[in-house]
């Protein structure tokens, strides 16, 4: 949603469009607000729960537990997409594909 939300907004000449497209982003973003509260909810809940962080790696061990042990054997390129939005992360995605 973020990353059509983001094309929506550049509107389009023609003033019916433009207005579609108006209407269109302003669903986008009353439907993505939705989906926000309801994910903090749940992630509130899920960070009550005793088993929560159970066969979870974080992120500070990843390096050595994980990557580490992958180059000894072949080339990584580790992405730590923390914060990053769904919308980023498709242009990120598309940019990477684009350049093989």
């Amino acid at each position: 949603m973020d990353w059509a939300h983001r094309y929506l907004n550049g509107g389009d000449e023609t003033e019916a469009l433009a207005r579609a497209f108006g209407m269109l982003s302003t669903r986008v973003r009353e439907l993505r607000e939705c989906q926000n509260r309801e994910f903090a909810r749940l992630l509130a809940d899920w960070h009550k729960s005793p088993a929560a962080m159970e066969g979870l790696l974080p992120i500070e061990q990843a390096m050595s537990a994980i990557v580490a042990k992958l180059t000894a054997a072949t080339p990584v390129l580790l992405l730590v997409i923390d914060g990053m939005n769904y919308a980023v992360y498709r242009e990120l995605c598309d940019d990477l594909r684009d350049r093989g």
